[in-house]
């Protein structure tokens, strides 16, 4: 594990940023893959659960 000198409000901020930034470029990656064709788009399905 990475060792930081910094308090715990610090040490989360830049771990959620750098997830934020991995998520961001999957869906570029997804976004990219769909424009060639090569995703799949699925469809969303709502169920009332009255």
């Amino acid at each position: 594990m990475l060792a930081v000198n910094c308090c715990p409000a610090e040490y989360n901020a830049l771990i959620k940023a750098a997830k934020n930034a991995a998520y961001l470029d999957m869906l570029d990656c997804s976004m990219e893959q769909l424009a060639k064709g090569e995703g799949k788009i699925r469809e969303l399905i709502e169920v009332d659960d009255d």
